[in-house]
């Protein structure tokens, strides 16, 4: 069995990978496949090359999703970033983090974070309820 995110080729039964250690998902249906494709088909030319290449530069699955969803770090610049999700102190995937420097800052709006709480995820919940 290959590993969806890195590639890698993981035994039928693992449930992570011994080389990027993500959790073993199974594969997207067609079905998922084709509402993938259409909805990306329907994105802005420039949206759809900029995603296309983030794809084929990313190593991994991970890598890619970071860049599109945490990006840059906003203090440094550097690419060397992560949300904070799996960090067992955090828990949050909305706080990014820069390995480099060491900023954290929210995902949403790039405001420097050092407690748990943006006020931007309110003004997000407020315009879900709307």
């Amino acid at each position: 069995m290959e590993c969806a995110n890195c590639g890698n080729e993981i035994p039928d039964n693992a449930k992570m990978c011994q080389y990027c250690e993500a959790a073993v998902q199974p594969a997207p249906t067609e079905e998922e496949l084709e509402t993938a494709w259409e909805a990306f088909q329907q994105l802005d030319p420039d949206v759809r090359q900029a995603l296309t290449e983030a794809m084929l530069t990313s190593k991994t699955c991970d890598e890619f999703v970071n860049r599109v969803l945490v990006g840059p770090c906003p203090k440094c610049g550097s690419a060397l970033t992560d949300d904070c999700e799996n960090d067992p102190e955090v828990g949050d995937p909305l706080l990014g983090r820069c390995f480099e420097c060491g900023h954290r800052w929210c995902t949403g709006c790039d405001r420097p974070m050092s407690g748990g709480f943006c006020e931007c995820w309110q003004e997000m919940e407020e315009e879900e309820q709307e």
